[in-house]
């Protein structure tokens, strides 16, 4: 079965949160990480794995 990723502005978006609030709080207080990275710096998120 693929995992299905989302980019952290989608995530946020559904959420209803900014991509800042998304990136800096959650991050800063270890709540939502992300499941990977892209080379283009990019942070997904997994169903599995939410960021």
């Amino acid at each position: 079965m693929a995992h299905t990723t989302f980019t952290v502005k989608t995530v946020s978006q559904l959420a209803g949160v900014s991509v800042r609030t998304r990136q800096h709080y959650y991050d800063a207080v270890h709540l939502l990480q992300p499941a990977q990275q892209t080379e283009a710096g990019y942070r997904l998120c997994a169903r599995k794995n939410p960021c």
